[in-house]
């Protein structure tokens, strides 16, 4: 393990130029509390009848600060009085909702106004199929039941604010899932201020990865099988186009400011609901700032189609951050993943996976999804040096709804012929960087890992595979190996120091980045030091959160 230690002054100097600034230890940081830094609450702004209740949700950051009490107070009991984030509306009139931390009094307000023309709120619960338009909204109680499919020719409107609750059920039985059909749209536009959120239908303290099924989204768009594909993890519902680019195009709605929690259920094993998955999606849909957290499965995966996204987040998911199969092609930037070194999958547990299929074989259209400003924070990090082999085998815990706890492997893991591109993207703290190939074959020569930084590998390459150091360090490829993650990585599980400190030296030259869809800008990760595009709608304690 000693080519994982610093060489000397030279080291640290070049490391504290690139990224700002070179953290504390991990033994600096364990000798102290985490104070809190912000609070922030959620909806801003909120309607409520007069003598209904309505729930806004305060979010402490950092996540793991030591103190986490939230004293809640209304500038105006006689218009409306709140309770541990709960506002009940008492007469007409707006009201000044004020959440407070202990630790430093930091606050955070919401507008809310009572009316008694605002809209009652009701309990709504989705199951079956969807045939016509249905619009879901903000003031009621929304669940869904089993597999929900909203059928060709429906869309499913979904207001700004929302929470939808997954309802549980228990092992083997269809877990509540939301499926769009190809034909069919799903228009769930939310906002900064107003997020829509899917989550688990468990109080909080008490919810757990895998808790209901997930969100699937289906078209018409190409595919590389013979036969239309079906769904996995159960939906019987089939997607794509293998023949014609005929739909490539297509829309299947709106996706913003989205939230997606406790979601992935194993129907069966090795058969689970991803927390978000796209099946032959067209690039028509339109994909932008959505965070899955504690997914059962993968956080994200395509299953070919040309959907392109902006801004995703990977929070402690199970098994891979970001995957693509069956020759997905969309363009995707500014991605971030935080792991949980206690939660992986039997699978390996990676980054990016990528496969052309399951067999390796050419059929086109090749996966080849282009990456940029991807910053993947792995499960270890911090004195390398310190970790031993034994720990990277070690298995983490079950879950407790049955799936069992596995290993983490790689970054990357770009196998079976994909043919991926990344650019401008920084990894860190996984056991190993890349890993290019497996028993069914390694990564296409048309595959691109360029202008990426590998920082605070356990190993840089599997078992010290050549193929996959050969590919990392082809010529032209400007790619970057460090051996430490102190430098962008404070604390466990915090990405504060990412945001706060841009990588320099990002590169767009490449034709394929030469389109209206990158945004061209100067770092490498995805972050530029200075605007945290996760601030106000993105939750990184859902655990703790009151729905």
């Amino acid at each position: 393990m000693n080519r994982f230690l610093l060489k000397g002054l030279a080291s640290v100097f070049t490391m504290a130029v690139m990224f700002g600034t070179v953290s504390c230890s991990d033994d600096d940081d364990d000798s102290k509390p985490v104070a809190v830094s912000a609070v922030s609450v959620s909806p801003a702004t909120a309607t409520v009848k007069v003598g209904e209740s309505v729930t806004l949700s305060a979010t402490i950051t950092p996540s793991d600060a030591a103190e986490k009490t939230i004293t809640w107070t209304s500038s105006d009991d006689k218009i409306a009085t709140v309770d541990a984030g709960k506002v009940t509306g008492v007469a007409e009139g707006s009201a000044t909702i004020t959440a407070t931390t202990k630790d430093g009094g930091k606050t955070a307000t919401s507008t809310v106004t009572v009316s008694k023309d605002a809209p009652a709120s009701k309990e709504v619960i989705l199951e079956g199929n969807i045939t016509s338009d249905l619009t879901l909204n903000a003031a009621d109680k929304n669940f869904l039941k089993g597999f929900v499919y909203v059928k060709p020719g429906a869309t499913l409107t979904i207001e700004a604010g929302s929470v939808i609750k997954g309802i549980s059920v228990n092992p083997g039985e269809k877990a509540a899932s939301l499926i769009i059909e190809p034909g069919a749209k799903i228009m769930a536009v939310g906002t900064v201020e107003k997020p829509i959120v899917f989550t688990s239908d468990k109080p909080a303290g008490q919810r757990l990865t895998g808790d209901w099924g997930g969100l699937i989204i289906c078209g018409n768009a190409r595919v590389n099988r013979v036969t239309r594909p079906t769904i996995e993890g159960g939906p019987d519902t089939p997607y794509g186009n293998t023949t014609s680019d005929e739909f490539n195009g297509e829309s299947s709605g709106k996706l913003k400011y989205v939230r997606i929690e406790f979601a992935g259920y194993p129907l069966e094993p090795d058969k689970e609901i991803n927390g978000l998955t796209f099946g032959g999606v067209g690039s028509g849909t339109e994909v932008e700032f959505i965070q899955v957290s504690y997914s059962n499965d993968d956080s994200y995966e395509w299953f070919g189609g040309t959907v392109n996204a902006k801004h995703l987040i990977a929070y402690h998911g199970w098994d891979d951050d970001f995957d693509t199969d069956f020759g997905y092609s969309g363009n995707l930037q500014f991605l971030l993943s935080v792991r949980d070194k206690d939660i992986a999958d039997t699978s390996d547990s990676n980054g990016f996976e990528s496969d052309n299929d399951g067999d390796g074989s050419s059929n086109t259209p090749l996966t080849k999804p282009v990456f940029s400003n991807v910053t993947l924070i792995g499960p270890f990090y911090g004195k390398v040096s310190d970790k031993t082999q034994a720990e990277v085998e070690a298995k983490t815990a079950d879950a407790a709804n049955g799936a069992k706890g596995g290993k983490f492997q790689a970054a990357m893991h770009l196998r079976r012929n994909t043919s991926l591109n990344v650019y401008n993207s920084v990894f860190t703290g996984w056991p190993y960087g890349l890993r290019a190939t497996d028993k069914k074959g390694s990564a296409n020569d048309g595959a691109i890992v360029k202008n990426v930084i590998l920082a605070g590998m356990w190993s840089n390459f599997y078992d010290d595979e050549k193929f996959s150091e050969n590919f990392f360090n082809r010529a032209g490829m400007n790619n970057t190996i460090l051996e430490t993650t102190n430098a962008i990585i404070s604390k466990d599980g915090d990405y504060s120091s990412v945001v706060a400190s841009a990588v320099q030296g990002a590169d767009f030259a490449d034709a394929v980045l030469n389109n209206s869809f990158f945004e061209k800008v100067t770092y490498k990760g995805a972050f530029d030091g200075t605007n945290d595009w996760t601030k106000g709608w993105a939750n990184f304690d859902p655990q703790n959160t009151e729905y």
